[in-house]
């Protein structure tokens, strides 16, 4: 029985290792380097300006507004984890 309750909290432990690694990642990228999130989905991108949109991960959320696809550059960024806001760029 110990056997399966030290593997069970090895697996919980390894998953939010990789949870937080995945978060940190998207969330270098949208707020350091300007790019779109990697893991993640949208329902409601805008095409019209290449990148506009919310994007949805697990247990978190980004919204971009006004972005560049020339230049990776974005007018807002908000970043949502747990659904509520964690932090907000803007550039003006």
């Amino acid at each position: 029985m110990k056997f399966k309750w030290k593997r069970f909290l090895a697996f919980v432990i390894s998953a939010l290792i990789v949870w937080g690694a995945v978060v940190y990642v998207d969330y270098n990228r949208v707020m350091n380097e300007n790019e779109k999130p990697y893991f993640t989905y949208s329902k409601d991108t805008l095409i019209e300006d290449g990148g506009s949109g919310t994007y949805y991960g697990v247990f978190y959320k980004v919204e971009i507004i006004g972005y560049n696809s020339l230049t990776h550059e974005s007018d807002f960024i908000s970043f949502y984890l747990f659904g509520r806001l964690f932090k907000e760029k803007n550039k003006f």
